[in-house]
């Protein structure tokens, strides 16, 4: 049972990552892509500590190492940055391909050092199904886009990810789940804080209100990936669970489709579905111990 809350937990946050780029199309122009890390974050802040304060939960880290609470704050929205330097540097899929590539690899190198999670049959399958399908969602491949800067920033994001989901498994039991939201609502918040700053786009934000109430419904998907990470990984294997996430190379074409009227190109199709069929032969062994 907790193998399949874990998966139905990561594979929402798949789903809910995919809708992501709708709503930064949306924003995109009205602020700058760091003013929306800001706001999205602003506004989950709020939001869970309103929640936080009508279920009377307890901000409590006694026993816990600060050095472990500072990396668990700080380093998805880390990643998130990176990612957007990625963006700038390169092309948009060149980025995403770094970041799944230094996701899956790193976590299933951490999970086996530092979770102890075996190397079994079905992890081979999976991740050679998965790399695998993303060579094939970014064919062809230009030999000046994998040596480009902005692939390095995107597997650091990557990195970044598999770091902040071992810290998401290792706290996710220890700490009160809402309280680990606000710290990664307050991270993120921070750190675009200062970037906004840094890069000179501190101003005035001037929206109108269906642009606003966009940002909300952004802050509340956040709120949920939040929440749902920590679920999904304190339940699940921290390899497969990256796996299950990159199920967001599927939903994210699908959404543009849907929305946008922009559909994926053959290659993407054939990636995405090899990514899907990844988490298919995943979730027929998803009871197995050996998962």
């Amino acid at each position: 049972m907790r193998n399949l809350k874990g998966f139905l937990a990561l594979f929402a946050t798949g789903i809910i990552f995919g809708s992501f780029s709708i709503y930064i199309r949306l924003l995109s122009s009205h602020v700058t892509a760091y003013q929306q890390i800001f706001l999205r974050n602003l506004v989950a802040l709020v939001l869970i500590l309103a929640i936080i304060f009508v279920l009377k939960k307890q901000f409590s880290f006694r026993g816990h190492s600060k050095l472990i609470l500072l990396g668990f704050t700080f380093l998805f929205p880390i990643g998130v940055i990176l990612f957007v330097l990625s963006v700038l540097q390169t092309q948009i899929i060149t980025a995403v391909f770094g970041v799944y590539l230094g996701s899956v690899i790193s976590s299933l190198i951490v999970g086996i050092v530092f979770f102890k999670e075996k190397l079994t049959a079905l992890k081979l399958l999976v991740l050679t199904l998965v790399l695998t399908g993303l060579v094939i969602y970014v064919w062809p491949i230009s030999v000046n886009s994998l040596l480009s800067k902005g692939l390095l920033l995107a597997v650091g994001t990557g990195l970044a990810d598999t770091g902040s989901n071992s810290l998401r498994k290792y706290l996710g039991e220890k700490i009160d789940k809402f309280v680990l939201v606000s710290l990664h609502a307050m991270g993120g918040m921070i750190l675009s804080l200062v970037l906004i700053v840094a890069s000179g786009q501190f101003g005035v934000v001037n929206m109108p209100i269906e642009s606003w109430l966009v940002v909300l419904i952004f802050g509340l998907s956040l709120i949920a990936v939040y929440y749902f990470t920590l679920v999904g990984f304190s339940n699940f294997d921290l390899h497969l669970g990256t796996v299950v996430l990159s199920s967001e190379l599927f939903f994210g074409p699908l959404f543009a489709v849907i929305f946008f009227r922009e559909y994926p190109t053959t290659f993407q199709i054939i990636g995405a579905s090899l990514i899907m069929l990844a988490i298919v032969a995943l979730n027929t062994n998803l009871f197995s111990r050996r998962a």
